[in-house]
């Protein structure tokens, strides 16, 4: 096989087994990405706790109010989470959106707390993350703070599923350009074997 001949077959093989890690890549990603929940579920990431409170309408069954904290005696809490109980906040909550904030007055408010590493539900150190959603509703909406009540940013289903979304739409791009390349790179039959096999 001559040089050339090697280097166009090196070349074929390359970018079959780059289109191939893509589409590895971009697939893993896209089922790794999507959260996922179920009824009776333990959560405590913010936007697995969000779709779970705009799924059933409730919160996981891991948060406990901070009631059931003070009744709760020889019952172990230690991996429960603070939620459910009443947002006061009589100022509405500041909502930023890009560099533009709005404040919203809304009723029936709940807030929840987002467990980090360092959350103890007995040492009070409970962080400054929380969700405020509404309640008795059947459009549910959903705000998360990282700054203890100072400024929100609204948590949708399109937020949340950004990510897994442009994965997935990534592999279908890529699934449909290792199609093109495996058909521009098939091994081709030589012309002088074409002829020789018509005149037989």
């Amino acid at each position: 096989m001559r040089k050339k001949d090697k280097q166009k077959k090196g070349g074929r093989l390359k970018a079959r087994l780059l289109c191939l890690l893509l589409l590895a890549v971009f697939g893993i990603l896209a089922v790794t990405t999507r959260p996922s929940i179920a009824i009776g579920g333990e959560y405590t990431d913010k936007n697995e706790v969000a779709l779970y409170i705009m799924e059933y309408n409730q919160l996981p069954k891991n948060y406990i109010t901070k009631a059931d904290r003070e009744n709760a005696y020889a019952v172990d809490i230690k991996d429960k989470v603070i939620g459910g109980d009443t947002f006061w906040g009589k100022d509405g909550i500041t909502v930023r959106v890009g560099e533009e904030t709005n404040t919203l007055h809304l009723e029936n408010l709940k807030e929840c707390d987002i467990k980090t590493n360092s959350y103890g539900i007995y040492s009070g150190e409970r962080g400054s993350e929380r969700l405020v959603y509404t309640t008795n509703t059947e459009d549910v909406r959903i705000f998360y703070t990282a700054d203890h009540y100072d400024t929100f940013t609204e948590i949708t289903p399109e937020g949340i599923y950004k990510t897994s979304n442009t994965c997935t739409t990534a592999f279908l791009i890529t699934a449909g350009v290792t199609v093109v390349v495996f058909f521009f790179t098939r091994k081709k039959e030589p012309a002088s074997k074409k002829d020789g096999d018509s005149q037989a």
